[in-house]
């Protein structure tokens, strides 16, 4: 069953809208959209959003089928940005009237908001068909479908700027006549971007709003474009409801989260399994600040015939000074406890316990958490959730990964680069040159391949041979191209800002994440200048 919204004159403001049943059109939000009684309301051909945070793949994998959008920035993950496309070729805009993006309005989280802006997107971009995948590692999206490494190419002039109120569950309003009126006078359609405004805040901000999609099941809170006569460009409108009063907000969610690590490891391999306390913004704290967590005890439990725990389970890094504990002797469990009178200063590793694979490829063991004792300073009980984990042994080990996540990436070159200084204990897993060593060369190998966006690794020619995947950015004298020079110099910018970071131990941070994306549109941009320049010598 599909629906038709008919929009009637405001009622003190607000615009009030009557959901009908349709029979004669199937309730398929990827057909071609209808237009609403008159023209005046037409839902998008295309939507997603993508997420600059690594956790779990998201910086990796495509949301275009799920059934929420967001956009904001978060002081962990980095920006998150909504993609939306609509065809407007049924599209008729009356004299006087205004086009405005309607969105509703579900969720707000963060605690230092800031504002969106939407932005035309300039290149051609595919909305995919993934979705996410709640406590699992996510799918690396396809080739050609969005995600955070593969994003069209944006104007960052905005189009218009707004900030949703922090209440949610309500329908919101943005004017874009004047970009909608530019695509309908000939300008390349590409669709828009909601994004956080651009270098206004930085890292002090934490937002996050969230929007319903075009897969979502109501089809009256699904993106629009409606045809008003407001003019008040930018602002939000509240157009769900009707009685005037905001509802109240979501109570605040303060549960303690125990979270540990899941990887993908060869045969006989030894490693380190990380579990992590993760403590929501709203979490009690302490009056010099600290977070109000006086002792804990949990269980990890695993199948001992895949993986077999060693004896010396490392402290983890928020633990400072408290007292910690850590026994393995009893196969198929692990006992971890800490007590403290400061309580912890921020979210991190609790512990890295210690594994060998035992059993066989292919075979995968749950990682289980269960939290017998935690109180407060004062002995209270805090409320508590738990995610788990796993371990995968591989069929086959992917060489250069060995974060074990299946693909390779800046923490697997972050690695290397550590196994080169003897941060770490040297393993031949990340020995793309096949030297004797893990040196900074492989760090430098592993990062190429991870922004070439990851995969295996082959063995790699010495320096006196070179292959046509083996390629190294040319000398900038030998660029003859004016365009093709500049943009080779933003290019070794970029990747030496990138590098930088890695070596000081920040390859997981937000700012390697954004100097990534700056060193893949630099390298873009340098590729497509030599390709429209002169020949490189």
């Amino acid at each position: 069953m599909a629906y038709e919204i008919w929009y009637f004159p405001r009622e003190q403001g607000k615009l009030v809208s009557v959901v009908k049943n349709k029979p004669d059109n199937p309730d398929d939000p990827h057909k071609k959209p209808i237009i609403h009684h008159g023209d005046d309301a037409l839902t998008p051909i295309a939507d997603s959003h993508v997420y600059a945070y690594n956790y779990r793949n998201w910086n990796l994998c495509n949301l275009g089928a799920y059934e929420i959008l967001g956009a904001g920035h978060s002081a962990i993950g980095g920006d998150k940005r909504t993609y939306l496309k609509f065809d407007l070729s049924r599209l008729a805009i009356p004299s006087g009237q205004r086009v405005k993006l309607r969105l509703f309005h579900y969720h707000t989280g963060g605690r230092r908001p800031g504002k969106l802006a939407i932005y035309p997107v300039t290149s051609a971009w595919k909305e995919g068909r993934g979705t996410y995948h709640s406590g699992s590692m996510e799918q690396i999206a396809p080739p050609g479908e969005i995600s955070w490494v593969r994003q069209p190419s944006i104007n960052w002039k905005p189009a218009a700027t707004f900030q949703p109120d922090t209440v949610a569950n309500k329908f919101i309003e943005v004017d874009v006549t004047d970009l909608i009126k530019s695509w309908k006078a000939g300008q390349a359609n590409h669709g828009m971007v909601i994004a956080p405004v651009r270098n206004e805040g930085g890292a002090n901000l934490d937002y996050a709003f969230g929007f319903y999609s075009r897969e979502y099941k109501d089809a009256d809170k699904r993106p629009a474009l409606v045809i008003g006569t407001s003019t008040n460009t930018g602002n939000t409108v509240n157009t769900g409801n009707t009685n005037g009063d905001d509802p109240p907000p979501p109570p605040p969610t303060g549960a303690l989260q125990v979270r540990a690590g899941h990887k993908q490891i060869k045969k006989d391999q030894t490693f380190h399994l990380p579990v992590w306390l993760d403590f929501p913004k709203t979490f009690p704290r302490t009056r010099d600040g600290r977070i109000n967590v006086a002792n804990l005890n949990i269980e990890i439990h695993y199948n001992p015939n895949v993986i077999r725990a060693g004896s010396t389970t490392l402290k983890g890094n928020i633990l400072g000074n408290a007292l910690f504990q850590a026994n393995s002797r009893q196969a198929g469990v692990i006992k971890l406890g800490f007590a403290t009178k400061k309580g912890i200063m921020l979210s991190g590793t609790l512990a890295q316990l210690p594994f060998q694979a035992v059993g066989q490829p292919g075979q995968r063991s749950p990682v289980s958490i269960k939290v017998t004792t935690v109180n407060d300073d004062k002995g209270r009980s805090p409320q508590v959730k738990v995610v788990h984990g796993y371990v995968q042994i591989l069929n086959k080990a992917v060489i250069g990964d060995i974060n074990g996540n299946g693909i390779i990436d800046a923490g697997d070159a972050l690695s290397a680069l550590k196994m080169s200084v003897g941060l770490i204990p040297q393993d031949l897993i990340l020995n793309i040159d096949q030297k004797d060593q893990v040196t900074s060369n492989d760090a430098r190998l592993l990062l190429k391949k991870a922004v070439q966006g990851g995969g295996t690794v082959p063995q790699t020619p010495t320096p006196a041979t070179t292959t046509s995947n083996q390629k190294t950015p040319p000398n900038v004298a030998n660029v003859t191209s004016a365009d093709a020079k500049r943009a080779y110099q933003e290019y070794i910018a970029a990747y030496n800002k990138m590098t930088s970071l890695m070596a000081k131990g920040q390859g997981d941070t937000p700012a390697a994440q954004q100097a990534y994306a700056a060193y893949k549109a630099a390298k873009d941009r340098y590729e497509a200048a030599l390709k429209t320049g002169p020949a490189v010598k």
